[in-house]
């Protein structure tokens, strides 16, 4: 009667151990297909310039990329700054000849896809100053909020690195 009982009790005690496996991939997996959307905000020039838009305008690019598997539908972007007046400004799109190279919002993102909007710089809100905007935050369906980091990402510098140095002695 011992030996059954040893065997009953190692069979129950596998079952146990892949019972709380299983019950753990299955919350990391519902933790992993949640979305997840990565927004970035840089500068760009385009060249050569299309109809409309002069050579050398610094232009404002807006990205918001799906990272994760599950589907998101991006519905607006909006800038967020200090200063006086209400915090959030939307951005209603591109106009022009900006609007060939931005998404057309709502936009829904399968895994990898992007919706982009591309504006001027001086298409920005007049009460407020691009020294002043802290955040570009591209809202979805579900009423998230997905935030850049803080704008800008990265000043021009004007010191050498050592690698352009070794390229342009």
């Amino acid at each position: 009667m011992e030996k059954y009982e040893f065997w009953t009790l190692l069979i129950a005690t596998a079952g146990l151990v892949l019972a709380i496996v299983s019950i753990g991939w299955n919350i990391a997996l519902h933790f992993l297909s949640l979305p997840n959307i990565k927004v970035t905000a840089t500068t760009s020039f385009l060249y050569p310039s299309p109809p409309g838009i002069q050579d050398g305008e610094e232009l404002l690019v807006i990205q918001a990329v799906n990272t994760r598997t599950r589907v998101v539908t991006i519905t607006s972007f909006c800038m967020t700054g200090g200063g006086k007046g209400p915090k959030n400004y939307f951005i209603k799109g591109s106009a022009g000849p900006l609007q060939h190279f931005s998404t057309t919002l709502p936009s829904s993102l399968n895994e990898g896809q992007q919706a982009t909007l591309m504006m001027r710089r001086q298409q920005t809100n007049p009460d407020l100053r691009l020294e002043d905007i802290k955040y570009f935050i591209a809202w979805d369906t579900a009423g998230r909020q997905w935030k850049s980091r803080r704008y800008p990402l990265r000043k021009q510098s004007k010191k050498r690195t050592k690698a352009s140095r070794n390229l342009n002695p």
